[in-house]
């Protein structure tokens, strides 16, 4: 018994990529910051169409602060269709010093 939990456990643990979502890797921008906001933000705030004096992706680093208070108080994204979990990936990209991936 002791013996298929032991297997039990190591299939479980050998499962879960470092890449998965939920894993504690820092959020980047290539990988994490910029699908998101590709998806979600450009329509409005591409290079033709910057609503709220904001462009992106060109300011976004930069900007950082703003998308963080923005997401966090909930004023963006206005049709307010965001997934909880993008919102918590771009929180912790911008918490974690807006970095680009290595």
């Amino acid at each position: 018994m002791a013996i298929a939990s032991i297997i039990a456990l190591a299939l479980t643990f050998s499962a879960v990529s470092p890449d998965a979502p939920g894993s504690s890797q820092t959020p980047c921008w290539e990988r994490d910051a910029f699908p998101i906001l590709k998806r979600n933000c450009i329509a409005c705030h591409g290079s033709g169409s910057a609503m709220g004096n904001l462009s992106l992706p060109d300011s976004a680093r930069f900007r950082s602060e703003r998308i963080r208070q923005n997401l966090s108080s909930r004023k963006m994204p206005m049709r307010g269709d965001l997934r909880e979990a993008d919102r918590n990936t771009l929180i912790s990209w911008v918490e974690q010093g807006a970095i680009r991936c290595p």
